[in-house]
C-alpha cells in the first residue's frame, strides 16, 4: 500500500479517536452541517448535535440539501438525522 494514503488512513483513525474520547469525557466537539442548493453550499459548525441538528432542519425546510458531518467523519442525511439524535443520548453523560 501507499506509504502516504496509509499514514493518511492512520491519522484519520486517529483523529477519529480522539474526537470519541473528546465526547465521552464531554469536551467540546464540532459538527459540520454541509448544505447545498442548486449553485449555492455552504458549511455551518456547530457545537453539539441537538444544534447541528436544528441548524441542518431549518436549512432543508428552506430547501436545501443537508447532511451533517461527526466528529468521527460519519455522515448522515436529512433522513437520518434521528438516529444521529439517538446516538447522542445513547452516550453516557459526564
Amino acid at each position: 500500500m501507499d506509504q502516504e494514503l496509509l499514514a493518511g488512513i492512520t491519522g484519520m483513525k486517529l483523529a477519529g479517536r480522539r474526537q470519541r474520547d473528546f465526547a465521552e469525557t464531554g469536551a467540546v466537539v464540532t459538527f459540520f452541517v454541509n448544505a447545498s442548493r442548486g449553485e449555492e453550499a455552504t458549511t455551518t459548525v456547530r457545537l453539539g448535535v441537538v444544534v447541528a441538528i436544528a441548524k441542518a432542519r431549518s436549512l432543508v425546510k428552506d430547501g436545501w440539501q443537508v447532511f451533517i458531518t461527526t466528529p468521527d467523519g460519519a455522515r448522515y442525511g436529512s433522513d437520518e438525522f434521528d438516529e444521529l439524535l439517538k446516538l447522542d443520548s445513547a452516550r453516557p453523560s459526564s
